[in-house]
């Protein structure tokens, strides 16, 4: 992914700068492939054209087609970024609703390009960026030739994360209303924290990475 730094949008809430992907050129290139890349950067999109790799210009087709709602996705962002601060509820459900809508489109559009390219190369690549559903619909109907073409690695590896979504999916139901499995482990201030000690209380878990 390329991005000239002008394109950065800051964050009031996070204090950090972004990059929507109206404004983003997105790369898929094999060895010895030469591109040429020529553009221009406006307020909401960066519109280009690119030569020297048939995938690249498939991304490049399919960000134009779908210039419109991603210049939308991305005003939305503005407009959320202080409702954050001021902690408008209300407005933020409206719009971060209207924002999935927007993105259902696209979602709507990979789908019918997938459904109707299956010995497309492109199509492995609107895959791998999927979510579950898409996933699980077309991971099986692609040619042999796109399996087993320039995106075989990728394709292996949500195939693998489509099975252990369906195993974590089909053990939610089983989840629920148990018992929770016991652990031990030291708190911040160094004393042993056990779960079961925490019976008859809410324990919250908090997940998270980097």
């Amino acid at each position: 992914m390329l991005y000239p730094k002008k394109s950065l949008s800051p964050l009031t809430i996070a204090k950090l700068f972004y990059t929507p992907d109206s404004k983003r050129i997105y790369l898929y290139v094999k060895p010895n492939d030469t591109i040429e890349i020529k553009g221009e950067l406006t307020d909401y999109y960066m519109d280009y054209a690119i030569k020297g790799s048939d995938i690249c210009q498939n991304i490049c087709s399919l960000q134009k087609e779908n210039k419109e709602i991603e210049i939308k996705v991305f005003k939305t962002e503005l407009e959320l970024d202080p409702l954050f601060v001021k902690k408008d509820k209300n407005r933020i459900e409206k719009l971060l609703l209207a924002q999935d809508s927007l993105r259902n489109i696209l979602r709507q559009r990979a789908r019918n390009y997938i459904k109707n390219n299956t010995n497309s190369d492109f199509s492995a690549y609107l895959l791998v960026f999927s979510g579950p559903q898409i996933i699980g619909e077309f991971i099986n109907t692609l040619s042999p030739e796109v399996r087993n073409g320039m995106f075989t690695k990728y394709l292996l590896l949500i195939e693998k994360k489509y099975k252990n979504y369906l195993i974590s999916e089909s053990q939610n139901d089983k989840i629920l209303n148990s018992i929770a499995p016991d652990f031990n482990l030291k708190s911040f201030q160094g004393e042993n924290f056990i779960l079961s000690n925490s019976k008859g209380k809410y324990v919250v878990l908090d997940f998270w990475a980097t």
